[in-house]
């Protein structure tokens, strides 16, 4: 993706970036302190407002039959927000931190060293807020079953139909103060 623009704000906080006509633009404010924004689409010509809120923070502490889970790689994407997701391993005890985050819900994933599999919990961040996200990362359970079309029963595969499953804890998501 090409950088249409960088530009510091006035004193009364107005911006404005050179920006072409007819192209589809992502536009991302940022401030020391506060969680950053984004809009998504927007155009030449339209006129934004960033509110900025106090930045929160995820604390992801992962465990393997009771020890720290050294390594375990983990993503995080905020729900509604295009890109790549934030990503990081977990030090020896098992822990990384996510800081400068904006509210909303995320999605965290974290997956053993040994790739065994990725487990998933999606969490509401306030403004300025704190969640831990406790991943036990025990080998060994896992959920099996088979994919079918409805209407012909036959079994449907990754490599034949784009086939993938997800899952995730159900019940509410998450909330921190």
């Amino acid at each position: 993706q090409q950088r249409t623009g960088d530009r510091p704000t006035t004193a009364d906080g107005s911006f404005a970036l050179d920006a072409p006509s007819g192209v589809p633009l992502r536009v991302r404010a940022v401030a020391s302190g506060l969680g950053p924004e984004q809009l998504e689409d927007v155009h030449a010509g339209d006129v934004l407002e960033f509110v900025l809120e106090p930045a929160g923070r995820i604390v992801v502490q992962a465990t393997r039959e009771g020890a720290p889970c050294a390594l375990a790689v983990v993503e995080l994407a905020r729900e509604g927000v295009a890109g790549a997701p934030w990503r990081a391993t977990t030090d020896a005890h098992g822990r990384v931190e996510a800081a400068g985050l904006t509210r909303g819900i995320y999605t965290v994933q974290c997956s053993p060293a040994d790739g065994t599999r990725a487990f998933v919990l999606d969490l509401a961040l306030a403004p300025g807020g704190e969640a831990t996200a406790p991943f036990e990362v025990d080998p060994g359970r896992e959920l099996v079953g088979v994919v079918r079309a409805a209407r012909s029963g036959r079994l449907l595969s990754t490599r034949a139909a784009g086939v993938s499953v997800r899952g995730s804890r159900s019940g509410p998501v998450s909330t921190a103060p």
